[in-house]
């Protein structure tokens, strides 16, 4: 986003403060978060029969992150 397209300030700007770094920190602020999520989520019990595997894992990760994406970045 800041790179390519120079936006990372839009992310600051849903907060109210347009500036890159304030951008940055929300956006790692939302990072934190969500990955805190997902950790409580892939401890809960529901998923204890999937958490040795490999592969089960990986798709786990790959479900939330395309969640994540197609939910959040809108």
């Amino acid at each position: 986003m800041h790179s390519v397209m120079g936006m990372i300030h839009v992310v600051g700007l849903l907060y109210g403060l347009e500036t890159t770094r304030f951008g940055w920190a929300f956006h790692l602020l939302h990072a934190v978060v969500f990955a805190v999520i997902f950790g409580l989520f892939f401890l809960s019990t529901h998923l204890e029969e999937f958490r040795y595997r490999v592969l089960a894992c990986t798709t786990i990760g790959i479900v939330w992150g395309t969640v994540l994406w197609l939910g959040a970045a809108d």
